[in-house]
């Protein structure tokens, strides 16, 4: 398997889809979130600006393109048949692509996504809007929700076999998901379910807010980071339960397929 590996970073490093989806993921989120530098903000306060502009569709671009092209570019090239003909088992040849899909993958979204409040507080600070331990705890389930999401792209592409339709299916299901955030939103003032994980990712970086006034007549919006145990468990649990049967799905169907 540590073959297969190292066949595909190098491949990985090449990939200018790669890179170029996630200078561009970097940029689209730094243009979402522009406001927030022009007033000068903090990086608690960007956080908190981040979930109402709902950037972190523009985030999610990388782990899109790298785990669809890690996962699906063999598929046109045939590649995967002589991985196989070399002595490569297939469960080598899947989880060997899989590794390399999903991490890097997660990274450079996971960076994108929190790029715009770690800049904003190597340039002003972090501020006290929001409290940095109830943030943090959101950014790691981000991060575990990413993983599912991960491996949801994964099982699109061993289906589809087909990298670029993997690109259109997952940004669709994406936009549907935000579409079904929006609706519930407007119209019931409540949760959408957190098993859409898009959508928990965008409630994640969703807070709370009140107004604080002092003597001097001036105010100051602060934000609620809490974490209530419900949140984290339907970041926690779908991530596990879902990600490991969409993963099991996908080496089924990777196992048994032709391969053509």
């Amino acid at each position: 398997m540590w073959n297969v590996m190292k066949s595909q970073i190098y491949q990985l490093k090449k990939d200018i889809m790669v890179f170029g989806a996630t200078f561009f993921g970097f940029v689209i989120t730094l243009l979402m979130n522009l406001e927030a530098f022009e007033n000068g903000l903090t990086g608690s306060e960007g956080m908190a600006y981040m979930g109402e502009s709902n950037s972190v569709i523009a985030g999610l671009l990388p782990i899109m393109v790298v785990v669809a092209n890690v996962m699906g570019k063999d598929f046109a090239d045939k590649t995967l048949h002589y991985e196989i003909l070399s002595g490569h088992t297939r469960k080598e040849v899947f989880f060997g692509r899989l590794v390399v899909a999903i991490l890097p993958g997660i990274l450079c979204s996971f960076l994108t996504i929190i790029s715009v409040p770690v800049v904003l507080t190597v340039i002003n600070g972090w501020g006290n809007s929001l409290e940095l331990n109830g943030v943090l705890i959101r950014i790691l389930l981000i991060f575990i929700t990413l993983i599912r999401i991960a491996c949801e792209v994964a099982f699109l592409t061993i289906l589809t076999k087909n990298h670029y339709l993997t690109y259109f299916l997952a940004y669709t299901f994406g936009m549907a998901q935000m579409l079904v955030l929006l609706i519930q939103t407007e119209l019931t003032d409540s949760n959408v379910t957190p098993l859409l994980p898009v959508a928990n990712c965008i409630q994640l970086l969703t807070f709370q807010d009140w107004s604080t006034f002092y003597l001097d007549e001036t105010d100051q919006i602060l934000y609620s980071s809490a974490v209530t145990s419900e949140m984290a468990l339907w970041a926690i649990i779908p991530s596990i339960v879902i990600g490991g049967v969409v993963i099991l799905l996908s080496y089924v169907f990777f196992k048994h397929d032709d391969l053509n």
